[in-house]
């Protein structure tokens, strides 16, 4: 399984388009706090903008991380050559997280050099407690990312194709999913369940905000690992009793 792993990075660090979205995504908050920068220009403010563009990482990001992980590979086939060469799918399925995970970190990590790279071109001089804020801020949109790729790998595996995978990962990320759901916990009798708070970015929203006032959600945290556990678990179940493609 590590093989694999250490393939499928290798060759997806090694690809153009994927580096030059990273890099296109990093002169983006670069350019953000450019031009944010100006006579009212202090740590706040600059501490709002690297919020500001955070918040749309989920989306941006997330789908750059997902199509690196999986367009090339269903589009190669070279997950079926992996399972026909003896490894299980819920290994493939297990090194796919992983590869997320890894890349979603190593992203999360460029932007954050960036971010506060520019704080100290742009003499934003932030305070101890605000680099903690941001560093959050980043935190947060890496799990987002990570908790939905988690689900969208349900349809992935389920389909063996990236297109309705995406759209949905777009609706998770986009808060559209969430907003239908909500009008079924929006019914009388079931509002008062408040099953919203149950919700990956309720529970992603919550966890972070608690910890921005220095408190540690458990609960949460426990409920986000739940979630991707068992996305994963869904995902595998559904991709045993399906034929490979070739």
């Amino acid at each position: 399984m590590s093989n694999y792993i250490f393939a499928d990075l290798k060759r997806i660090i090694k690809r153009i388009p994927f580096l030059i979205s990273i890099l296109l995504i990093n002169l983006a908050l670069a350019g953000v706090l450019l031009f944010a920068h100006g006579s009212n220009w202090n740590s706040v403010y600059f501490v709002i903008c690297v919020q500001n563009f955070s918040q749309v990482l989920p989306i941006i990001l997330g789908l750059i991380v997902l199509s690196a992980v999986f367009a090339d590979d269903f589009k190669a086939k070279t997950m079926q050559v992996a399972i026909g060469t003896g490894l299980s799918r819920g290994a493939v399925i297990f090194s796919k997280l992983i590869e997320v995970c890894v890349l979603t970190a190593f992203s999360i990590f460029t932007i954050g050099v960036v971010a506060f790279g520019m704080g100290g071109i742009l003499h934003a001089e932030t305070i101890a407690s605000q680099n903690i804020e941001i560093i959050q801020f980043l935190l947060k949109a890496g799990s987002a990312i990570i908790g939905y790729c988690s689900i969208a790998m349900i349809l992935m595996f389920f389909t063996q194709t990236t297109g309705f995978a995406t759209l949905f990962y777009i609706g998770l990320s986009a808060h559209i999913v969430e907003g239908i759901l909500e009008i079924f916990t929006d019914i009388k009798y079931i509002q008062v369940l408040n099953l919203k708070r149950f919700f990956f970015s309720s529970l992603v929203e919550t966890v972070f905000t608690r910890m921005l006032l220095g408190t540690i959600d458990v609960g949460g945290i426990i409920g986000m690992i739940i979630y991707i556990i068992g996305a994963v678990a869904i995902a595998l179940l559904l991709f045993r009793k399906r034929e490979l493609e070739f």
